[in-house]
């Protein structure tokens, strides 16, 4: 072997290692599923008639209405069923189908400091979905978002669906 292959070599082996040592340094954060039922109570039920007919084309594409989907509620523990869920979602786990219906942080009772992100309890009501389904998670094939009022996410929906080959595809 000549002496440039050698020190190539050498310093493969390095980076190697330099990689598995910073692979190791990671650490895992624990499952929020223990947090998120310490927080909130979920109330799974059948779906009832959404009050927008705006998601019927959408879901014929997967052969469902809105009647076969299943919603969520999670309401912050100790809040009474009569009040508005903090986070309130349909799912029909088995095509894929996680529509996003009412997602409001201010409804949610927890201190500040204890709530979870309102992505990670829309995540954790799919893959409750799922598990009850008995499909896998990922499965998930697409999101709907019935009614955005924050507008930084509004922007990010937008520039997302722009980037993406399932919307490029419809127009």
């Amino acid at each position: 072997m000549a002496q440039d292959e050698v020190s190539e070599y050498r310093s493969c082996v390095q980076r190697g290692r330099d990689w598995c040592q910073k692979l190791n340094s990671f650490e895992t954060t624990p499952s929020s599923f223990g947090r998120l039922t310490e927080l909130y109570e979920i109330e799974p039920g059948p779906s009832r008639a959404l009050d927008t007919m705006t998601h019927d084309a959408m879901l014929q594409d997967f052969h469902t209405d809105d009647t076969q989907l299943t919603y969520y509620e999670l309401r912050s523990r100790g809040q009474s069923p009569y009040d508005d869920a903090a986070y309130s979602n349909r799912v029909l786990a088995k095509e894929g189908v996680l529509l996003c219906y009412e997602n409001y942080k201010d409804r949610d009772a927890n201190p500040v400091n204890q709530r979870l992100w309102a992505s990670e309890c829309i995540w954790k009501t799919y893959e409750i979905a799922a598990e009850k389904e008995g499909v896998l998670v990922d499965r998930l094939h697409v999101i709907f978002q019935h009614h955005v009022v924050n507008e930084p996410t509004l922007r990010s929906i937008w520039w997302a669906a722009e980037l993406s080959a399932a919307t490029r595809s419809r127009k």
